[in-house]
């Protein structure tokens, strides 16, 4: 599933490709070590931040899958 994550720490917006069944906490993941790789930064694992539904106006549960947190193709996710 398509969605939008916008990452203001570095002013930037993406599009990724959301395994429905995959863990929020692997999917914040991927998307900082993706940004950070194509913006040639390193990616320090050991950083806190949250991934924010923008429809919702919640914090997602890292213990949840994409499906079980609610998160639709072409929702806005943010990574604070």
């Amino acid at each position: 599933m398509i969605v939008e994550v916008k990452i203001p720490l570095v002013s930037s917006v993406w599009e990724f490709d959301l395994n429905e069944e995959a863990m929020i906490y692997d999917i914040q993941n991927e998307i900082m070590e993706t940004v950070c790789q194509k913006m040639h930064m390193e990616y320090d694992s050991s950083l806190k931040t949250l991934l924010l539904h923008m429809q919702s106006k919640s914090i997602l549960n890292n213990y949840q899958t994409v499906v079980q947190a609610g998160v639709k193709k072409g929702d806005t996710l943010i990574i604070v």
